[in-house]
């Protein structure tokens, strides 16, 4: 038994470097049809911008050693409640063990591999 979804109320702010990605990650949310999809090339730029878009999901590039980084943890220690506590998911082709469990330290609450299809976001909505 499959799931129905609405995305109608949703915001999504996607943070990717890479315009390949980053438009495959909008093209895939689209078919959910979210209320508004924010994006945004420059992690530092991201950082400005998150607290007038107030999204409700984040999806994030993610590399070690890279300002991803400081995105996520100026989300997770950000004053603002609603925005420490707003789900980020990891879209990265870093897949082994130790990235994930670097991923989840920093905040992360789902961690998506590439390469992506719609079939891996379903899951990822579940966040508790």
């Amino acid at each position: 038994m499959s799931t129905a979804y609405s995305f109608s109320e949703i915001s999504f702010f996607i943070v990717e470097e890479n315009p390949f990605v980053r438009t495959l990650v909008t093209e895939l949310l689209n078919q959910f049809k979210p209320q508004r999809i924010y994006t945004e090339s420059n992690f530092s730029v991201a950082i400005d911008r998150i607290p007038d878009i107030a999204p409700d999901i984040i999806f994030a590039g993610w590399t070690p050693f890279t300002d991803s980084i400081k995105l996520f943890k100026a989300i997770r220690f950000s004053p603002n409640e609603s925005l420490s506590e707003t789900p980020i998911i990891a879209v990265t082709s870093y897949s082994k063990k130790q990235y994930v469990i670097a991923a989840r330290d920093l905040g992360m609450n789902e961690y998506l591999t590439l390469p992506l299809s719609a079939n891996q976001f379903t899951p990822a909505f579940a966040i508790s």
